[in-house]
């Protein structure tokens, strides 16, 4: 059994891959591969699970096989019997399975006997879990045989807290910069977006960013207000459905999100949704998914430029001339194509034609200039 000095100094370099890892200087795998080097004989893996979609958005593992760790992902991780300890455990907390949750219990279960058992003799581990958000768990466990863990239970803990600061940080780092990029995202998407209310919530209805009439509603809490950051309806049901939307669109790239309609004192809303392109952090923390929820009074007259000038200035198409419409009634150009029931790829072609015929080379020069008339 090594003494103190010596798990210190795996310590720091286990902690100093960590930092490298963090930065993109090497890779996760690396990080593993270091713990396997250091406790012959195991397994460690560096997992990031959500336990709300649920699914898995990164990992990184070093001596289990590939087909073993592929079935894991599939199935066994969600009936896992350790996944209690994982979800309710406070961040930072050490697992030792002897000693905590043995694996003997467990003996008669489907993951045991159909996965683990498979895997070889691992039966005995140490895990470290740190948490993200509500949903993104993060948590490295290194996997032994029963006979190591005599010796490897009480080195293996000492390490893990000794390299707990340095994967905090690098959590940290990467929150930081999934945050910057996340908010960069959203006030592009609300750009431009007027006459309409335009706001950008996450899957659990947070708000990220809103323009000024999304604002004003807000402030008048006549249909829709924001408490606490969460965005609310005054018809809960209608709360459900917007919820369930975005859930559709969190879980499925390909869902088509409907146009919900309703109605408050007088005025009938219609609410349309997007998913915004995800923001790339790379790594340990994954991307989250960004909606841009537009709201329209269906009877309230659209202030629309009179086009007809610039139609004539221009000498614009009859096509033409309906996408810079929708295009100035602040929808994308997925929207719009969508408005005027032509493909997304043939509205591009013709935004093109618009750039090149109006002298502007963006929709934000573009609405301005729509706007002059």
């Amino acid at each position: 059994m090594r003494d103190s000095k010596a798990l210190s100094e795996i310590s720091r370099t286990i902690a100093s891959e960590i930092d490298a890892a963090a930065t993109g200087l090497t890779s996760w795998e690396e990080v593993c591969k270091c713990f396997v080097t250091h406790f012959p004989g195991s397994y460690a893996c560096v997992l990031n699970q959500n336990f709300v979609s649920p699914e898995f958005s990164f990992q990184a593992v070093e001596n289990l096989e590939a087909n073993h760790l592929q079935s894991y992902m599939q199935h066994y991780a969600f009936i896992n019997p350790w996944n209690t300890f994982w979800k309710s455990a406070p961040s930072g907390s050490i697992l030792v399975s002897q000693r905590d949750n043995p694996a003997s219990q467990y003996h008669n279960g489907e993951f045991y006997n159909d996965w683990m058992r498979r895997t070889g003799d691992f039966e005995s581990a140490v895990g470290l879990k740190l948490q993200i958000d509500r949903a993104e768990t993060v948590y490295l466990p290194v996997h032994y045989a029963w006979n190591l863990a005599e010796t490897y239970d009480r080195e293996l803990e000492f390490v893990l807290a000794n390299i707990r600061p340095a994967l905090q940080n690098a959590l940290q780092l990467k929150r930081t910069l999934r945050q910057m990029g996340e908010t960069a995202s959203a006030r592009a998407a609300i750009v431009g977006r007027t006459p309409r209310i335009a706001l950008v919530v996450d899957y659990a209805m947070q708000l990220r960013e809103a323009n000024t009439l999304a604002t004003e509603a807000f402030s008048k809490g006549n249909f829709i207000s924001c408490r606490g950051r969460k965005v609310v309806f005054s018809d809960a049901k209608f709360t459900e459905m917007v919820q369930k939307v975005c859930r559709g669109l969190m879980l499925n790239s390909n869902f088509s999100a409907p146009k919900l309609t309703f109605e408050s004192e007088g005025h009938h809303w219609l609410t349309t949704f997007l998913r915004l392109p995800d923001v790339a952090v790379g790594g340990l923390v994954a991307s989250r998914p960004l909606f841009l929820i537009q709201i329209t009074d269906i009877y309230s007259p659209s202030v629309q430029p009179d086009l007809l000038p610039i139609i004539e200035a221009f000498g614009l198409t009859p096509t033409e001339s309906s996408l810079c419409k929708a295009l100035s009634s602040g929808l994308a150009l997925a929207e719009a194509a969508s408005e005027i029931r032509i493909s997304y790829e043939n509205a591009r072609q013709r935004l093109k034609s618009i750039f090149q015929k109006t002298g502007t080379s963006s929709q934000v020069g573009l609405r301005l200039l729509l706007a002059q008339f």
